[in-house]
């Protein structure tokens, strides 16, 4: 399991607000890799 950083909700808010790319509608660990967070962000207007 490699989700070792916690992002809170005003954390991730707070990093959006610079870009115009929508609001998040849900933010999900990936459980692959070894050393690293890896999140799957998906947004109101585009999905990364």
């Amino acid at each position: 399991m490699a989700v070792y950083t916690d992002v809170s909700p005003a954390a991730l808010q707070g990093l959006l607000d610079g870009y115009a790319i929508g609001d998040p509608v849900r933010l999900t660990g990936i459980l692959q890799g070894i050393e690293n967070s890896n999140f799957m962000l998906e947004l109101s207007l585009i999905h990364i």
